[in-house]
């Protein structure tokens, strides 16, 4: 996953969608941060790190928009993806 997220540079890159429902790379490194935040929660209560606002963005229902400025920063959403795969 890594790897492939080391491929995009500019914002437009990140928020690139195919048609206007597809999910982008900035909407998918989010929901796989947030989705594993929900699995941790399964195991380990105490080890959950809450951010609303990722839930709102990237959570079931959320629907993806080509604005970057609709999302946190590209850097803030990586360091939770990594976060949460440690």
């Amino acid at each position: 996953t890594k790897q492939l997220l080391s491929t995009f540079r500019t914002p437009e890159e990140w928020t690139f969608q195919v048609h206007p429902h597809a999910n982008h790379a900035l909407w998918f490194a989010g929901h796989m941060g947030h989705s594993d935040n929900f699995f941790i929660s399964l195991l380990d209560r105490a080890a959950v790190r809450d951010r609303p606002e990722f839930g709102e963005r990237f959570g079931m229902g959320s629907q993806p928009t080509s604005a970057a400025a609709d999302y946190p920063p590209v850097e803030a959403v990586l360091e939770y993806l990594d976060e949460r795969r440690e």
